[in-house]
C-alpha cells in the first residue's frame, strides 16, 4: 500500500492511497463483465475539445480530448471517450494507468450534467482496476447516480478499446 499527501503551508490539500494486488492468470475470471459492450470507437464519436478560454474549469479539462457517444445533459447516461493530451509532469509520458486516473475524475461531472441539475464538486473519488488499461483512448460510462439535499454519488465503468478494465465512483457535493 502506498499513501501520498500533498500539503501547502501545513494544510492538507489532497491525499491518495494505492493498494496493489497481485493477479494470477491460473485463477481465470469468474462472474460477468460489468462493462457491457465496448462503445463505438473514438473515430465515430462526436468531438468535444474543451476550450480553456471562458471555461470555469480552466486548467484540467483543457488538457483532454473528449468524444461523446452519448453526451452528458440528455436523458440517457453519458458515455464518452477521453484522451489526455497534456503531460502531468514535464517530459514524462503518460502511462495508461495515469490516463485512467485522469478520466476517473469525470464520474461526478458527467453524472451530474443533466437537465435541471447544478454543478457538483468531487469530495472523494475511488478507482478500481481489474486489469491494466491499454492505449491512449479510454471510455467512461455512467452506470448509476443518486442525489438528495446537495449530496450526490455516482459510479462509472472505465474501459479502453479492448473493453472494461475497471470502475470509478465519486461522492460529491453541490458547488454553490
Amino acid at each position: 500500500m502506498f499513501q501520498t499527501r500533498l500539503s501547502c503551508e501545513g494544510k492538507l490539500l489532497t491525499q491518495a492511497t494505492t493498494l496493489c494486488l497481485r493477479a494470477a492468470a491460473e485463477f481465470g475470471s469468474v462472474g460477468s463483465d460489468h462493462g457491457g459492450e465496448v462503445p463505438a470507437p473514438p473515430s465515430e464519436a462526436v468531438l468535444n475539445k474543451v476550450d480553456r478560454v471562458g471555461n470555469r474549469w480552466v486548467s484540467y479539462p483543457g488538457t483532454l480530448e473528449m468524444r461523446h457517444i452519448v453526451p452528458p445533459g440528455g436523458e440517457q447516461p453519458p458515455v464518452v471517450w477521453i484522451r489526455a493530451d497534456a503531460p502531468v509532469l514535464e517530459d514524462v509520458a503518460l502511462s495508461p494507468a495515469v490516463r485512467a486516473a485522469s478520466i476517473a475524475d469525470f464520474v461526478s461531472p458527467f453524472a451530474n450534467m443533466q437537465p435541471g441539475r447544478s454543478g457538483y464538486v468531487n469530495a472523494d473519488i475511488t478507482m478500481h482496476l481489474h486489469r491494466p488499461p491499454v492505449g491512449d483512448w479510454h471510455f467512461l460510462r455512467i452506470v448509476s447516480r443518486g442525489a438528495a439535499d446537495g449530496l450526490a454519488t455516482a459510479q462509472a465503468v472505465l474501459g479502453d478499446q479492448a473493453g472494461a478494465y475497471g470502475a470509478s465512483s465519486a461522492a460529491s457535493l453541490i458547488n454553490l
